[in-house]
């Protein structure tokens, strides 16, 4: 959740301040201390613009401190996605999209063009075989 809030620049007093809790109880979430009930989580999901499974998910993962400074290279679609989508230019295209089709454009944008094409033309098969229902 950490990570998060960086992608957004946010300072943990004004998610707190969001979510009408204090600092600490913010940073409780945060390290791993405690566990957002499910309206808090929606209402993270809502600042962040992301789905509210995801909020659950990462505040379940267990947080080591000692850890915590340390970069992990290994591949997370999520980090690589909150960083695209956080991107000035990219934030100012995906603003007022949904969950589904950020992540729709992210995965688009990180494929070879011919793959590209092919999901085009399976979109296309798709949308006809759901006219013709």
């Amino acid at each position: 959740m950490k990570n998060l809030r960086k992608s957004r620049n946010y300072t943990q007093e004004f998610v707190a301040s969001y979510l009408c809790i204090s600092r600490q109880a913010y940073s409780h979430y945060e390290t791993g201390r405690a566990v957002p009930t499910n309206d808090t989580c929606y209402k993270i999901a809502n600042l962040y613009s992301i789905h509210p499974n995801k909020i659950i998910e990462l505040s379940l993962q267990p947080v080591n401190l000692a850890d915590a400074s340390i970069s992990d290279n290994s591949p997370n679609d999520f980090d690589d996605f909150l960083e695209y989508s956080s991107e000035q230019e990219n934030y100012k295209k995906l603003r007022y999209l949904n969950h589904k089709e950020k992540e729709l454009i992210y995965y688009f944008n990180n494929i070879s063009t011919y793959d590209q094409e092919e999901i085009l033309e399976i979109l296309k098969i798709k949308l006809k075989r759901n006219h013709r229902k």
